[in-house]
């Protein structure tokens, strides 16, 4: 038997063991509080004390090439609430219905509609004007669960839209805050959604600052904490190629089509003027766009969020029959002299394919052909050569392909080689590629593509990047970068090719019969070619493709009018336009 002494002994030695444990739970407990939790349990005894709430960062400013100010950052205030604390007060939903004379009810579809989260703030009213700013900042105690919010709302130079260049900014969508969750992103938070403003949203977007709201045991704010502010820093800004007058005047000269008009210095691939029509204001998305005028812009039959300068996608036309002359000459397959009658149609088996004159041109040579547009001698050329060479060359020349302009969404069209004929028609003749070389049937290019390609022939075989943002300006390091863009010259081509081209291309504008002669301006050296494209649908399309060789004004132009019947008609007579105005602008700034 144990003694008396041993069960108090053992009873000792349990009990000392047991508050060892407890005491060693209970260290563990304070250990996990104190210190690996403390900045989790300070934080939210800081939430219990301070509102902390987002100052939103003004996005970079955008500027044209002689640094104007073309968008910039305006304050606006939204009035906002927080779900869960006006839960608690509904009397603040009657305050703000009889000061707007706005239903309970539909106050709170829109918080409803606009909610991120039951804790974070949720859009009430937009644009806040100054007498109501005032009544409510009077008020602000009596409103619990409401706060006003400081935006940057942003804003066009008056003069142009420039709607396809800039774009427009939006609140971040589910699937881009997955694809951005490592960079800070978060519900609620404006992205670029088009143009340059999403291109480089990198670049122009800011860093959000922080204040963190006093409250008392309420949830009313009762002023600021200076000592916590985080100021927010400014994106950065950007600096065009863009020139603001050329721009506003483009703009003006084809708002009543549908097409785009392209001015591109094609010596160094700088855009001055990039136009799209129809278009729209950007700054209405700055707004919270009501569903009506979201559905208005959306289904608009005219498609105004249609960048038709590069997502146009059409057929060419016989701007495209100039890669027949550089293949024919590449491959040593015709002289320019060497001629075709021209009867006014070509008799291909069966079937008749017409000359766009029907009386026809006569006798024709290369530079002839150009001149006059004449579909006869190049369906008669087109039959001389090989198949894949002229693939090849408007490869080369950059078609069905990105120009890679620093604008999202670009359209590459397309350039039908055996492959695609194969998978798309099976069988296939000879008789579809009288087609392709006068720019029709499955060839398809977008205004960008022609401004690259009209660059390449006028500056004899360069190939540059076309591109729209010249320099950035780093705030944080103020620092003025230039971009660079690649540029190369393609030793494919040889200069007597570009050369035969030129002339030709010379002829249509300054010849006696030339297509395009009535558009010529005197002293600036014209070179273009104007283009037809069957349109089964309506009136054809028109296009111009030209360019200055007058040294000190190295500037080409691309113009496509959806349903413009004919280049000559109504595509070259808009670059002539732009040339007399740009060369009296350019003058001026000289």
């Amino acid at each position: 038997m144990h003694s008396q002494n041993d069960l108090d002994s053992n009873r000792f030695v349990i009990i000392v063991i047991t508050m060892i444990i407890l005491f060693s739970i209970l260290l563990i407990k304070i250990y996990d509080l104190q210190i690996v939790k403390y900045y989790d349990l300070y934080s939210k005894s800081i939430e219990n004390i301070y509102r902390k709430i987002d100052i939103l960062a003004p996005r970079g400013k955008i500027l044209d090439r002689y640094n104007r100010v073309i968008l910039y950052n305006n304050s606006s205030y939204n009035l906002v609430v927080y779900p869960a604390e006006i839960h608690e007060y509904p009397e603040t939903w009657n305050k703000l219905s009889q000061y707007f004379q706005v239903p309970v009810s539909k106050f709170k579809n829109t918080m409803n509609k606009n909610m991120v989260g039951y804790y974070f703030p949720a859009l009430l009213k937009e644009n806040i004007d100054y007498q109501t700013l005032t009544y409510l900042y009077e008020h602000i105690l009596e409103l619990q669960g409401i706060d006003l919010v400081a935006k940057p709302v942003r804003k066009i130079k008056k003069g142009a839209n420039v709607a396809h260049i800039i774009g427009y900014t939006n609140q971040i969508g589910k699937k881009d805050l997955k694809v951005k969750k490592n960079k800070k992103y978060k519900a609620g938070d404006i992205v670029g959604w088009k143009g340059i403003e999403k291109e480089y949203e990198d670049i122009l977007r800011g860093q959000n600052g922080t204040k963190y709201m006093k409250i008392n045991a309420v949830g009313q704010n009762i002023g600021e904490e200076y000592s916590k502010r985080i100021e927010p820093i400014p994106g950065n800004d950007l600096i065009l190629t863009i020139d603001w007058d050329l721009q506003s005047y483009v703009e003006s000269l084809i708002k009543d089509t549908s097409g785009a008009a392209i001015v591109i210095n094609y010596l160094n691939g700088e855009i001055l003027s990039l136009a799209s029509m129809p278009d729209f204001n950007p700054e209405i998305f700055s707004t919270n766009l009501s569903d009506k005028k979201w559905k208005d812009i959306v289904y608009n039959p005219k498609y105004p969020l249609y960048n038709r300068a590069i997502q146009a996608e059409y057929p060419p036309g016989s701007v495209y029959k100039l890669v027949a002359v550089i293949t024919s000459q590449e491959e040593d397959v015709i002289s320019p002299y060497f001629t075709f009658n021209c009867p006014g149609y070509y008799r291909f088996g069966r079937r008749i394919f017409h000359c766009w004159d029907r009386s026809g041109h006569g006798s024709e040579n290369i530079y002839d052909a150009i001149e006059h547009s004449c579909n006869v001698y190049f369906y008669n050329l087109m039959l001389k050569l090989d198949f894949d060479k002229w693939v090849k060359y408007s490869k080369i020349l950059g078609f069905g392909q990105p120009t890679d302009i620093d604008l999202p969404n670009e359209k590459i069209g397309n350039v039908p080689d055996r492959e695609y004929m194969k998978k798309t028609y099976g069988r296939w003749g000879k008789g579809y590629l009288l087609n392709f070389v006068i720019g029709q049937g499955d060839i398809l290019v977008t205004p960008i593509q022609l401004a690259r390609y009209v660059s390449i022939i006028a500056s004899n075989g360069f190939d540059i990047q076309p591109h729209l943002v010249k320099a950035i300006y780093y705030h944080k390091k103020n620092e003025l970068e230039k971009k660079k863009y690649p540029k190369e010259k393609i030793e494919s081509i040889s200069e007597h090719s570009m050369n035969v081209v030129r002339e030709g291309m010379r002829r249509v504008m300054q010849g006696e019969e030339g297509t395009g002669r009535h558009s010529n301006v005197e002293n600036l050296d014209i070179h273009g070619k104007t283009g037809t494209a069957q349109n089964p649908h309506g009136k054809d399309h028109a296009w111009f493709i030209g360019f200055s060789e007058k040294p000190s004004f190295p500037y080409a132009i691309v113009v496509f009018v959806e349903n413009g019947e004919g280049g000559s008609k109504t595509a070259a007579p808009i670059a002539k336009k732009i040339y007399k105005y740009y060369w009296n602008l350019h003058n001026n700034e000289k």
